[in-house]
């Protein structure tokens, strides 16, 4: 443990135009490997200041606040530490630490942090940095605790790091969405919690099995009511956008991603307000299946309900945040100030306004300058939000949508009178109060606002009044206790029921599988949940795992029986490699068509039933689907589109889309979209290579050649994952298995090639979008990734074999002229000098 102070033990900053301030710590020397940082800050200086770890070039690579430690995963052996400060406040910064561990692991801190039966996560959480963040979920997480939950809470982004802190003894972890998905795969949990349902969220859950977990859904917002996104994010004194045509279509996917999990028994969806689930069942155009109205709680034991003296009517209190989002309304607040300034009562009044956000100055700006307009520039906890409610009468609460009004409810709770407008689900939150105002109208609000200052009872009566509508609807009774309750209470689970119509299979899935436990049940999950599962065969081969991936087979065996049969077959077999999987599956597929799938990917259920209906008529000897590559590190789905150029469900001969431009690029169909005719590949008799890597491309090739027809529809069905460790795409796997590349290419051009029989012009495409650039890459694999030259003579010399291939003008570029000059001698020589030309170039 490496223990110092910061540079300088006081800082202070006087007040600038420039936006912040960035101040260096000295250089700090790591090892490669995991290591913690933690930094002491006191805590009122949290939300003032955010700290920056640079690596050697200057690049950030994390960000993170006072207070939390931080795990790395580490390849720098020396790093800087910035901090960042708002330059336009002032203040000091006593014994300012860093602490740096370098014998830490991050992963098994995770497990060692995440122990519960129930799992919490949310985008946020509140911190001492910001303490208004998110803070209805830790007002459940608090009431969750007391009661004896074992939960783990966990705020889930795209930040690489994982960190921990602590706010108000509830313990957070802060981690990313390639770790908690990893994590999932390997712990189940009972329950599983989520704040604002993301697309992130839902990739992660599509990716992990979850079907022995409760999984409850709680929508805030935009999170359902993504078709009013525009309205919820528009900046202030600027009208709100129409939706584009890109916003739609992003929108049906959510649509898509929503009408999954309503579909799902063991999912259940929460909203705050029956007007959020019925305005987003109207805009959404969906029925929720399973769902609950639970208000958040407030708790009356913090916001206490105090008979208010009726000359704290005169002060108003304003609690918001200030950002650029002009739904919280602070104009339509500065304009009843504005409006009531002109009453010759103004100077009676006393206005306190709280919270802080980066359009905080320029919002308040109109009345900054008014004796009896007091702002706070700052956050504050619960506990100071009730001191605040203890002393003022009303509290202002403009706004232009409310899902579930929860600042303004609190207000109510502690008796204060709201004066907000009657937009969205305000009128459901304060029972259509007589206190509402028209959306936008500053001048009724202002009205109010004088109707109770000249008139006492009417405040008092009206206080009263407020406070009771918030007792009955969010008190424990309305709010946690439903809300504990059910949690207590145990989801359906998710069963299969199988159309028991006897017909033939329609298509063949083979599933390549070697150690892929974490992941088979999922991917199988995926196929079984189609209506239309009963005309699927599904061969699990079981390449020689030596993990639980046969027993998982063969429990998924039993729960997929129809008329005594199973749609999935485990099929157990020594160890082989991926070739010798597809050949056993070629070998024992009964269905109409065949299709691979590698065991920790997983298919789109709703496009899968898509293309079964497709099948059932469809005579081509290869269909064609579209792919997503599910990108796990970053947590986002790319769907990828390489036939674009053909028309949808119309039938071509291959033999016509082999010319440049009217058909495949490089590579041409590719084995995570193709299904193929099964009769077609049983005759042709062709075997894959076998403990090889990179057989795709042979399948490819062979699928290519023995093909007459094909037809293409646009479905994303085959969700690839990537970003597991020693997947063969990497580069690293790439410089391993060199020579199972090799073999690949080389058996691409003798067995294919010149062995087969086929036309001139699929012949002239296999060399020149298939051959050649598998030539291409190996030679870039043997010179770019090794620092002798004894791979790249290997293939020199067998290559030498196909003169056609090995002096095509293709393969002879300018650097393989200089490679082949010297025999591949003087390795690092050649590659320094075509660095240096190309450098050359630029200038």
């Amino acid at each position: 443990m490496i223990n110092f102070k910061f540079l300088t033990k006081t800082i202070r900053l006087k007040k600038s135009n420039k936006k912040q301030k960035i101040i260096f710590l000295k250089p700090y020397f790591v090892k490669k490997n995991d290591f913690c940082v933690s930094i002491n800050v006191e805590n009122k200086f949290a939300n003032l200041c955010e700290f920056k770890i640079l690596n050697i070039k200057g690049k950030v690579t994390h960000t993170f606040k006072g207070n939390e430690k931080v795990f790395i995963d580490n390849d720098q052996s020396i790093i800087f530490i910035g901090l960042v400060i708002q330059s336009n406040e002032e203040f000091n910064l006593f014994d300012f630490k860093i602490d740096i561990d370098n014998n830490i692991s991050k992963v098994e801190k995770i497990e060692k942090n995440f122990k519960g039966d129930i799992l919490l996560i949310s985008p946020g959480y509140p911190s001492d940095a910001n303490k208004y963040l998110f803070a209805f979920v830790h007002t459940r997480v608090k009431e969750y605790k007391k009661l004896g939950l074992n939960i783990d809470v966990a705020t889930v982004t795209s930040d690489k790091s994982y960190s921990t802190y602590s706010f108000e003894k509830i313990n957070i972890n802060k981690i990313s969405y390639f770790d908690i998905r990893n994590l999932l795969q390997v712990k189940k949990y009972k329950k599983i919690i989520v704040h604002f349902f993301t697309e992130q969220y839902a990739q992660i859950l599509d990716a992990t099995d979850i079907s022995d977990t409760d999984v409850y859904l709680f929508f805030h917002g935009t999170d359902i009511l993504y078709r009013d996104f525009n309205k919820l994010t528009a900046p202030y004194f600027t009208p709100i956008s129409d939706i584009t045509y890109e916003q739609e279509k992003l929108f049906q996917s959510y649509d898509k991603m929503i009408r999954k999990y309503n579909n799902l028994p063991n999912v259940k969806m929460i909203f705050g307000t029956n007007w959020a689930k019925e305005e987003s069942e109207k805009q959404n155009k969906i029925k929720y299946n399973n769902y609950e109205i639970i208000p958040t709680y407030i708790n009356d034991n913090i916001f206490k309900y105090e008979k208010k003296n009726s000359e704290l009517r005169k002060k108003i209190c304003i609690i918001r945040k200030y950002d650029n989002i002009s739904t919280y309304a602070i104009d339509v607040n500065v304009r009843t100030i504005l409006e009531l300034s002109r009453r010759e009562f103004f100077n009676d009044l006393e206005f306190n306004i709280y919270g802080d956000g980066y359009y905080h100055d320029v919002l308040l700006k109109p009345i900054s300058n008014f004796e009896n307009v007091h702002i706070h520039k700052k956050f504050l906890s619960h506990d100071e939000i009730a001191e605040v409610h203890k002393n003022h009468g009303i509290a202002l609460f403009g706004t232009r949508y409310e899902t579930m009004g929860v600042s303004a409810a609190e207000a109510a709770m502690s008796g204060l009178v709201v004066i907000t407008n009657a937009v969205a689900a305000v009128p459901e939150v304060f029972d259509n109060s007589d206190l509402l105002c028209k959306d936008e109208d500053y001048i009724e609000m202002a009205d109010k606002i004088e109707r109770l200052y000249y008139d006492e009872k009417l405040f008092e009566r009206e206080s009263k009044k407020n406070h009771d509508i918030m007792k009955k609807k969010y008190t424990a009774k309305g709010t946690l206790d439903k809300e504990i309750s059910m949690l207590e209470n145990n989801l359906n689970k998710l069963t299969f029921k199988f159309n028991q119509k006897k017909e033939s299979k329609l298509l063949t899935i083979a599933v390549a599988s070697y150690n892929v436990e974490k992941f088979l049940k999922n991917s199988i999950y995926s196929l079984l949940k189609c209506k239309y599962a009963h005309r699927l065969e599904v061969l699990i081969i079981n390449d020689g795992s030596k993990d639980r991936t046969a027993e998982i087979g063969k429990e998924l065996e039993k729960i997929s029986k129809v008329n005594d049969n199973s749609i999935v077959k485990i099929i157990n077999k020594e160890n082989g490699g991926h070739g010798s999987a597809i050949n056993k599956g070629i070998e024992l597929a009964t269905g109409k068509y065949f299709k691979m799938m590698d065991g920790d990917d997983y298919f789109d259920t709703e496009s899968l039933d898509k293309l079964l209906e497709i099948l059932e008529n469809e005579t081509s000897d290869l269909i064609l689907n579209n792919y997503v590559e599910d990108l796990s590190v970053e947590c986002r789905k790319n769907p990828v589109r390489h036939y674009e150029f053909m028309q949808p469900g119309r039938q071509y001969l291959i033999e016509d889309l082999c010319y440049d431009w009217y058909g495949f690029g490089s590579w041409g169909p590719l084995l995570s979209t193709s299904t193929f005719k099964t009769k077609v590949l049983q005759e042709a008799n062709f075997k894959i290579s076998e403990h090889c890597f990179y057989v795709d491309m042979e399948l490819n090739s062979f699928a290519f050649v023995n093909c007459k027809t094909v037809t293409y529809y646009p479905l994303d069905i085959y969700v690839y994952y990537l970003g597991r460790v020693g997947q063969s795409i990497s580069a690293a796997s790439f410089k391993k298995n060199y020579k199972n590349h090799e073999h690949v290419t080389l058996r691409i051009i003798e067995d294919i090639y010149y062995k087969i029989d086929m036309s001139d012009k699929k012949k002239e495409y296999l060399k020149n979008k298939i051959i050649i650039p598998l030539i291409n890459a190996q030679y870039y694999i043997t010179t770019e990734y090794f620092s002798k030259n004894g791979p790249f003579k290997e293939f020199e010399n067998n290559l030498k074999k196909y003169p056609e291939f090995y002096n095509d003008l293709n393969v002879m570029n300018n650097k393989m002229r200089k490679y082949r000059a010297v025999n591949g001698n003087l390795f690092g020589l050649i590659k320094f000098l075509v660095k240096i030309k190309s450098i050359f170039r630029k200038e």
